[in-house]
Order: C-alpha cells, then structure tokens, then sequence
C-alpha cells in the first residue's frame, strides 16, 4: 500500500511492553484520524505510532493537530507492562501509522 496523507490530533502517550527487548517502548496515541483524499476523507478514529526520534524533534503535546503521510495497518495498540496508569490507554486502538513522513505540526 502507497502512503496517504493523514491529519490527527495527538491524544495521549502511552507505553507498551515490547517482547523482544522486554521493555516498554514509548508510543503517540493519535485522535480524530483522517485519510484525506481528494475525494471524501476517511474517518479512522484512533490509531498509534512509535514515538520515534523523528516525531520527538517536534516537542508534541496533549491536542497537538497534525498532518503527515504515512501507511496504515490493522494492529492493535498492546498494554505496557508495570506503567502508571498516565501511560495506560483506557479503549482499543485498533490501528498503527507506520512511517510518517513529512509532518506538519499544527
């Protein structure tokens, strides 16, 4: 799948428990997800992302709008293990953003 332009509003962050170094990895917790297209946009809802070294240059916070590109997958935000409860997120996220580019903070 080629990758579509995205607008998001930044919700919250979270921690989720990562198997394979058994830590917690830090993540972004996206709201009022859109494709937009030309067309009709696409309401995703919410989907996550890392919080890569790319998006922590720009400093987000709490309600942040966004507009990026990037690809989307159907894969559901895990629990971090032994977090506060700050970094728990309390519904399902049922989709990751996978490599956001040209970032646009708003």
């Amino acid at each position: 799948m080629d990758k579509v332009h995205f607008t998001a509003n930044v919700k919250q962050f979270a921690l989720v428990y990562n198997p394979f170094n058994e830590e917690n990895d830090e993540v972004v917790v996206l709201e009022n997800v859109q494709i937009v297209n030309e067309e009709n946009p696409l309401e995703i809802g919410l989907a996550w992302c890392s919080h890569s070294k790319t998006l922590k240059k720009f400093e987000l916070a709490i309600g942040d709008a966004l507009e990026f590109d990037g690809k989307v997958a159907a894969k559901k935000l895990g629990k971090g293990k032994d977090v506060d409860e700050e970094f728990l997120v309390d519904v399902p996220v049922l989709y990751k953003i996978n490599n956001p580019s040209k970032i646009v903070k708003k």
